[in-house]
């Protein structure tokens, strides 16, 4: 790689952290610290293998799409990236092992190029969204529920923009609000409609800096929701959501995406034995795409969700030994996958 091709990787890669610092309620007078740091990690070879593997596609390119191929060269980047580590979103998903078409480990590992070292990867949200339930008041024909919102990252308050949608097979309800890192919002069902429903809240801070969380419950039915993963494994690839029904019995009624800016009712393009295909949209909304599956096992009513790309996810070795712990080194970076930033963490083990 040309040299001023890296200049521009550091000073995008330290802008990006002044923005997050800054979201996360800490000075911009931090730049100095971080620039430091990452001029000091330019020597560590370590800090270069982790590296390698986020501005390069791997051998061959698209490992992540097509699943029958046989990985050479291990690397997670998009092929011809626009930004810094940009990564390949079908790359990042197959890390997942809930996901039907996850990569072997030991394969990744030998495609690493490694000897005598141990790897995890860890990709995560940069802030996080928590969601409780604090009220629900039964009327004559409506039920309202009430949830409180909290936005934070390592304990700071962060101030954002919420979209949250509120699903029950084909009822949707959505919202939008500003929050200075606490809110409380407000939303009714009618008493008509039963089952399991699913609130689904993104909170954006930044045009790139998207969270999501769910929160699933039961609206009149005795029932409880179920576990996720327990009826159906969601697998998405290449725009294409994989479900696999675990029983004969499981119906599918409805399955829609959902974006910050977006939703959608998905079509389904097959239907063979247990398993199912639909199409995914390519939305260009800076955001985690939500998946929601809703249905019956015989009559009792589930809700299934997944996210795509499929974050958060930790792939790799367990470093269970004392020394290998205590030997490692966590390698920090920003990622961009499908025009939305991720906190990856790289860390590296043994000699």
């Amino acid at each position: 790689m040309a040299s001023h091709q890296i200049e521009t990787l550091l000073s995008c890669y330290v802008m990006v952290l002044i923005v997050i610092s800054a979201i996360a309620g800490t000075s911009m007078y931090t730049a100095p610290f971080v620039r430091s740091r990452y001029i000091n990690y330019a020597f560590d070879s370590g800090y270069r293998l982790a590296e390698y593997w986020l501005i390069n596609p791997g051998v061959p390119t698209n490992w992540g799409e097509i699943t029958n191929l046989s990985l050479e060269n291990f690397g997670l980047a998009k092929n011809k990236i626009t930004l810094p580590y940009e990564l390949d979103i079908d790359k990042v998903s197959r890390l997942n092992d809930k996901n039907r078409f996850h990569i072997d480990l030991f394969d990744a590992v030998k495609a690493m190029n490694i000897r005598n070292r141990i790897v995890k990867i860890k990709i995560s949200l940069l802030f996080n969204i928590h969601v409780n339930m604090t009220g629900k008041i039964v009327r004559e024909t409506s039920t309202v529920y009430q949830f409180k919102i909290r936005t934070e990252k390592d304990g700071w308050l962060i101030d954002s923009e919420i979209r949250y949608y509120v699903t029950l097979e084909s009822y949707i309800y959505e919202n939008e609000i500003s929050s200075q890192g606490t809110s409380v919002i407000n939303f009714s069902l009618p008493n008509y409609l039963s089952g399991i429903a699913l609130l689904v809240v993104f909170a954006r801070a930044g045009n790139m800096v998207v969270s999501y969380a769910t929160y699933s419950f039961s609206h009149n039915v005795s029932q409880d929701p179920n576990r996720v993963g327990s009826l159906l494994q969601l697998s998405p690839l290449n725009f294409t959501l994989y479900i696999e029904r675990y029983f004969s019995n499981e119906r599918i009624t409805n399955v829609r995406v959902f974006s910050y800016n977006y939703t959608f009712e998905i079509e389904r393009i097959s239907d063979w034995n247990r398993l199912m295909r639909y199409r995914i949209p390519k939305l260009l909304d800076s955001s985690i795409l939500v998946i929601v599956v809703s249905g019956y096992n015989e009559t009792d009513p589930f809700v299934e969700w997944t996210t795509y790309p499929q974050i958060p996810l930790v792939f790799g070795c367990r470093f269970d030994r004392f020394n290998d712990a205590y030997h490692s080194t966590l390698y920090p970076f920003i990622v961009t996958v499908h025009h939305a930033l991720y906190n990856c963490e790289i860390i590296l083990g043994g000699s």
